[in-house]
């Protein structure tokens, strides 16, 4: 009995395009994957490099009676705030902030603005005669001291 199969030829150009099948999918996959993680990875920077040019310093900060009251400047960057901390407390509930002359939020304070914060201290001390006041913002911290007047 004979018995009859592929030739090698054939087999050999089947092989071929399974292989070169297989492999343009592996390519496709990869260059895909690459493309989500370049994608990913410039949204990134791009929110490290906003965050990196947010700055913000202190003009003032001083305590009136119970108030104690900080302005700020901010940069050529749009600012925001993200949190206001008193003796190393948060105080959100206690603070107020608003950008001089504006409309605008502290969350999204625009570029070459002042920033005025005016927190009640009366919850901490009855007369307080100085506290530490910590801005947490995109672009880091800044931290001043300030004495009753």
């Amino acid at each position: 009995m004979l018995s009859r199969g592929v030739s090698p030829y054939v087999s050999t150009i089947i092989l071929t395009i399974l292989v070169l099948g297989f492999g343009s999918y592996l390519i496709a996959y990869a260059v895909s994957q690459f493309g989500a993680e370049e994608q990913a990875l410039r949204e990134q920077v791009q929110r490290m490099e906003m965050n990196a040019r947010q700055s913000l310093d202190v003009l003032a900060s001083f305590i009136n009676g119970t108030q104690l009251v900080v302005y700020l400047a901010t940069g050529s960057w749009p600012v925001s705030i993200d949190g206001i901390y008193v003796n190393g407390t948060l105080a959100a509930s206690m603070c107020t902030c608003s950008v001089v002359g504006s409309n605008a939020s502290c969350s999204e304070a625009p570029p070459y603005s002042v920033i005025y914060i005016s927190c009640n201290l009366s919850p901490l001390s009855p007369s307080p005669r100085s506290a530490t006041i910590e801005v947490v913002y995109g672009g880091g911290e800044v931290e001043t001291h300030a004495s009753s007047i």
